[in-house]
């Protein structure tokens, strides 16, 4: 029988949005003027049960491996891991057999049930764009099928019902497709991810998309007067002058082994960017290797206040990966072949040929536009630092706070 490819896509345009800043007077060493500002989140409650709380350490579990078997010592990157497991988990609503075991191993969901991870996911698309109505974000699905392939009626309900997915048939032969498709993408990520393919196929069964569009301003911005070039040492020695944005500012920090985290705020406090500077010495590969949910979270709950100096670099990342290969390094390897299972989407055969994801990521001084620990010892206490000097690699990643749904992930390398 013949089996028919599958492509599923994430979509994503992770930016953090801040006006420009004309450097003059670019001089090293400029003094900064000293006003404190309090920079200390603010939380708004998403609900979870005690169940879904659990799905969301697992899940953020595999954000931190799936960014590891992704990471790259050399450039930046920028991930949706939340976007991927979107994908995987409406993908499982498919599958049966060894295909759903390797697909909700990986995802890290053993012993819960479709049904509730469904549950858990149409939480999160549903209640966090209501979380802050200053900040935008926008959580989308959709579903291109091929003309004349008709979904099963019980797979196409739950994708309407616990992922709001958008499901059309357009004839894959026809170039029109591909603007329909492209279209699509352009609109949930407000123009920032304008093209996803450049051709459909008409072997191909279906197209299945995630896009995750996020736009929000620091709870404080930074002043763009202040902003200088600055040296920037890489990982290799080697060293490159960037845009430092600069201020001080009463803010969570924490002290760990290896590295100091900064949490810096959007809006109301209800979305945090931490920003993981390893410690000298230390590379970003080090401190990713031991990065978890557990050790993560180990690490939010020692956090302090401080007043400290604050410099980082005005930045902007963009990737386009193939994912397929890295998902199969991490178990998920039959859903990629001709024995995939998948007997619950349509009565045709089919596997999936490609999961590509596109994203990007601008930080600047007003905020953050985009379409990421090793366990410390407590024995002892260590002296806070005396300010935030990311003037070399670090890790960063785009959270929200109550839930503790880990959105985005990236390392900055000065590329």
């Amino acid at each position: 029988m013949k089996l028919h490819p599958i492509i599923f896509t994430m979509l994503l345009s992770s930016v953090f949005i801040f006006s420009c800043s004309d450097d003059k007077d670019n001089n090293e060493g400029v003094t900064v003027q000293r006003t404190i500002v309090d920079l200390i989140p603010k939380k708004n409650p998403i609900t979870l049960t005690a169940n879904q709380s659990k799905l969301m350490n697992d899940c953020n579990d595999f954000s931190f491996n799936l960014f590891r078997e992704s990471y790259d010592k050399k450039d930046s990157r920028i991930l949706s891991p939340l976007s991927v497991a979107f994908i995987l988990s409406m993908l499982n609503n498919g599958a049966e057999g060894i295909t759903s075991e390797e697909i909700t191993n990986v995802l890290g969901f053993n012993g819960a049930d479709k049904t509730s991870v469904n549950e858990f996911c149409a939480n999160l698309i549903e209640n966090v764009p209501k979380v802050d109505s200053n900040v935008q974000i926008n959580i989308a699905n959709a579903l291109f099928v091929n003309k004349d392939i008709s979904l099963l009626s019980e797979f196409e309900k739950d994708m309407k019902k616990y992922y709001q997915a958008a499901i059309r048939s357009l004839d894959f032969s026809n170039p029109s497709s591909v603007v329909e498709i492209n279209k699509w993408c352009s609109k949930q990520t407000d123009g920032n991810i304008g093209e996803i393919i450049k051709e459909t196929d008409s072997e191909k069964l279906a197209y299945l998309l995630n896009a995750i569009y996020f736009k929000a301003t620091w709870t404080d911005q930074f002043d763009p007067e202040q902003t200088k070039t600055e040296s920037f040492t890489k990982e290799d020695g080697s060293t490159v002058k960037l845009p430092m944005m600069n201020r001080y500012a009463m803010a969570l920090v924490s002290y760990s082994d290896n590295y100091t985290s900064l949490c810096l705020p959007y809006s109301s406090g209800a979305f945090n960017m931490y920003m993981l500077l390893p410690d000298e010495g230390v590379t970003t590969s080090q401190l990713i290797e031991n990065l978890t949910s557990e050790s993560f979270n180990e690490m939010k709950a020692r956090a302090e206040k401080h007043e400290l100096e604050i410099k980082i670099p005005r930045f902007t990342v963009s990737l386009n990966q193939n994912l397929k290969d890295i998902l199969a390094r991490m178990g998920i390897s039959r859903a990629f072949t001709h024995d995939a299972e998948f007997p619950n989407i349509t009565t045709q055969n089919l596997f999936i040929s490609e999961i590509r994801q596109s994203a990007m990521i601008e930080v600047n001084e007003q905020g953050t536009k985009t379409a990421a620990v090793t366990i410390a010892e407590s024995a002892t206490a260590a002296e806070p630092p005396s300010d935030f000097i990311a003037k070399r690699p670090f890790v960063y990643l785009i959270q929200e706070t109550t839930s503790g749904a880990i959105f985005f992930i990236g390392t900055f390398m000065g590329d």
